[in-house]
């Protein structure tokens, strides 16, 4: 059998067919919840998120005009819901992989053998790394998480943010050398 575009469920969802906006979940779930974690950075918070995305989805679906993918609509309802959720939250919740953060500007934690001594400095190099991000200016955080969790492309990600790819370009550049002199400024003796 032949898998329906993301078109033709929308129109039979249009149509009353609830099957088709199941299908389009499936179909999108792992993705969206992808995104939601990369704002999040809880599973269940993620979980959260991704179901209200799909509720809005449900809801919106008879406004959506086509003017861009399903997937990019789609993708920018789970960005525009869990950017709410992070601002709501004000950022407490707002968990960064330290490792894969690290590696993104360049920060290397030094190996002292010390198990004690690095896991303070493991904390107190989250606690930067997530003071860090939360400075950076709205794009750039936006750019820089789709980036970097849901590795998305620049062109995706120009599209989900509606913003020409050079701009991208320049926002995830921005993020990363941002970041960098936050954390020399602030961070003390962080490695850099």
């Amino acid at each position: 059998m032949v898998s329906q575009t993301d078109q033709q469920l929308v129109t039979e969802f249009l149509e009353g067919n609830n099957h088709a906006f199941r299908l389009l979940t499936e179909r999108y779930q792992q993705k969206v919840f992808t995104i939601c974690i990369g704002f999040t950075h809880d599973k269940d918070e993620a979980n959260d998120v991704s179901q209200e995305t799909f509720i809005e989805v449900f809801r919106s679906l008879p406004k959506f005009r086509g003017q861009s993918s399903f997937s990019t609509w789609l993708y920018r309802i789970a960005v525009t819901k869990s950017m709410k959720f992070v601002q709501r939250d004000r950022f407490k919740k707002f968990k960064l992989s330290l490792d894969s953060l690290a590696d993104t500007i360049g920060y290397e934690q030094s190996d002292t053998g010390n198990l004690a001594d690095d896991r303070i400095n493991r904390q107190e190099t989250k606690k930067m790394l997530k003071k860090a991000l939360s400075s950076l200016p709205k794009k750039q955080r936006i750019a820089f998480v789709l980036n970097k969790y849901k590795e998305l492309t620049n062109t995706e990600i120009s599209e989900i943010m509606t913003l020409p790819v050079a701009t991208v370009d320049t926002l995830i550049h921005r993020a990363r050398k941002n970041m960098k002199h936050y954390i020399i400024k602030y961070g003390g003796n962080y490695g850099m």
